[in-house]
């Protein structure tokens, strides 16, 4: 909270010391956050997904079909995709060879019942898999080896 100026200074509340002024409009814009899509056309799956990275601190998009992912990456471009690959209208590969051309450097993870969700991930090029059902503690280590979220403190 600002509570005065001197000569271009700013002080600092409850502080006899005063900051140098610093114009907000010039400075350099810090990612605190990381972006997380979600795609998965079962409501559960993808609602919990999303309320579990959002309480870790991700911005989390997401969407119902290969289609409308593809749609939404190119509007909110992600860090990282966590894919579900049984869908209607665009299933999970056809997305995933998609999404691949336009953004070779985003990893996808797959998440799927298969018992072959290992397989299909090296398969395909996948980051990595979760296999449904999946605890919280695999989606958190995951998104944050693929997708870690910065550090707030300078270290």
């Amino acid at each position: 909270m600002v509570t005065g100026t001197d000569r271009g200074h700013v002080a600092a509340p409850d502080s006899r010391t005063a900051l140098p002024h610093t114009d907000v409009a010039t400075m350099p814009l810090v990612a605190t956050q990381r972006r997380v899509l979600v795609v998965d056309d079962d409501p559960g799956i993808r609602g919990f997904v999303m309320t579990v990275l959002r309480a870790e601190g991700y911005e989390v998009v997401s969407a119902v079909n290969g289609h409308m992912a593809l749609e939404c990456a190119g509007l909110h471009r992600p860090d990282l995709v966590l894919l579900d690959l049984s869908m209607p209208v665009m299933n999970g590969w056809e997305f995933h060879a998609a999404f691949r051309l336009l953004y070779p450097d985003v990893p996808v993870v797959y998440m799927t019942a298969g018992y072959s969700a290992r397989v299909e991930a090296e398969q395909h090029g996948a980051a990595g898999y979760l296999a449904k059902p999946f605890e919280v503690e695999h989606l958190l280590a995951i998104a944050g080896r693929l997708a870690p979220m910065p550090r707030v403190d300078g270290a």
